[in-house]
């Protein structure tokens, strides 16, 4: 478990930037930085480069077994002396280790650093907020509010449809794209492959998926019109216990459709607003 020095009691703004669709934010580690890490909210743990650890004479500890996107592996962690994200700061926080090349950043903010906030995604002004479960500053409000499941820490709304399949949205802005099961792909037998895709994890594991043209994706009020998905049996499915049901890893190809998201995972609470 790791320990928190100091929680910052307002929301903070964050500039964030963007690479390769994905959002990331200056982190400061053990005094030093700003290091670009991805805010990842379908990772359980933080990860720090092999190469920024290296830099920072920071030893690997241990082992541990990784559920990735593309397959579940042995890697190395470590633990971080201290950990700073804006005003917030948090010490003695275990991580895992992996290259940076295949992170695509230098580290990754996972849900056990998240977990007792709630993060704002601003899209359309590329900033990240981050402040105390249940915080929202006065006026702020958002045109939709849906109530998730938390399953292992990760935000899963159980209300949506596509193209008319009940089916499970993972919240997972670490990825670039939204990944379906076969679950759902049985579901949808009457739609072609649309064509391939290659998909890499931050392991490094590789796979080649099929490519799925859907008309509608719907939760609560929301409907995303013709858009595409991924289908893979991801590890993370089966981990999830969603392996069996039509199930998607809604990635950042989808959630950058709304000019912001707000997770609190505390409150289970997933809001929306919509782009103009």
């Amino acid at each position: 478990m790791s320990d928190l020095l100091h929680q910052n009691d307002q929301s903070e703004d964050i500039a964030a930037r963007y690479h390769h669709d994905r959002m990331t934010i200056p982190v400061h580690i053990d005094g030093s930085g700003p290091y670009a890490f991805l805010v990842d909210t379908g990772s359980e743990a933080t990860v720090i480069s092999h190469q920024l650890a290296a830099s920072l004479g920071i030893a690997q500890s241990g082992q541990a077994r990784l559920i990735g996107t593309v397959a579940a592996s042995g890697v190395a962690t470590t633990r971080v002396g201290t950990l700073g994200v804006g005003r917030e700061m948090m010490e003695n926080l275990p991580a895992i280790l992996l290259d940076a090349n295949h992170l695509g950043a230098a580290g990754i903010l996972g849900i056990d650093t998240l977990k007792k906030h709630r993060v704002v995604f601003d899209f359309a002004n590329d900033s990240v907020s981050i402040a105390p479960s249940g915080l929202n500053k006065r006026g702020d409000t958002y045109e939709i509010v849906v109530t998730a499941r938390r399953k292992q820490d990760r935000m899963v709304i159980s209300n949506a449809r596509i193209d008319g399949i009940r089916v499970n949205l993972i919240i997972d802005t670490g990825s670039n794209y939204s990944i379906g099961n076969s679950a759902l792909r049985d579901r949808l037998r009457q739609k072609a492959t649309f064509g391939q895709a290659g998909l890499m994890d931050v392991t490094g594991a590789r796979l080649s998926t099929d490519i799925v043209k859907v008309d509608s994706i719907q939760f609560d009020s929301l409907r995303l019109e013709k858009s595409f998905l991924l289908i893979s049996d991801s590890p993370a499915f089966k981990e999830l216990g969603l392996d069996k049901k039509p199930a998607v890893l809604l990635g950042m190809n989808h959630l950058r459709a709304f000019s912001r998201m707000s997770v609190d995972f505390s409150r289970r609470e997933v809001a929306f607003d919509l782009a103009e």
